[in-house]
């Protein structure tokens, strides 16, 4: 894929993990960075009780519509199964917890996927 192709790729569908709690939530944005650091402000009423949140996967799409759609999908049975198997393979990176945590924040918590 050209850079120039690359640079009609605005929006994105994300996969967050949040470490301390074994939780995840998918969402879709146009600036992945700026979504994330909102996420872990506290900002964002759904997911401020488990932050803090790394950003474990993302795809590009070319139009909003189309991040919508993936991202209704990806919360979806079989799109559940798909980021289940995407944070195993994350998990399996071998990166310990302290080092996938923004500074200032440890865990001790296990690593169990939750399935509710």
């Amino acid at each position: 894929e050209s850079s120039l192709s690359a640079s009609f790729m605005n929006f994105v569908v994300y996969l967050l993990y949040s470490i301390l709690h074994a939780r995840t939530y998918v969402g879709q944005t146009g600036d992945v960075d700026s979504r994330v650091a909102l996420h872990n402000s506290g900002k964002v009423r759904s997911t401020k009780p488990y932050r803090p949140w790394v950003l474990v996967y993302q795809e590009k799409y070319r139009t909003r519509a189309e991040a919508m759609t993936r991202e209704k999908w990806r919360k979806s049975r079989l799109g559940r199964m798909f980021v289940a198997k995407v944070l195993a393979d994350w998990k399996a990176n071998g990166l310990s917890v302290s080092s996938r945590l923004p500074a200032g924040r440890t865990g001790s918590r296990s690593n169990e996927l939750r399935t509710d």
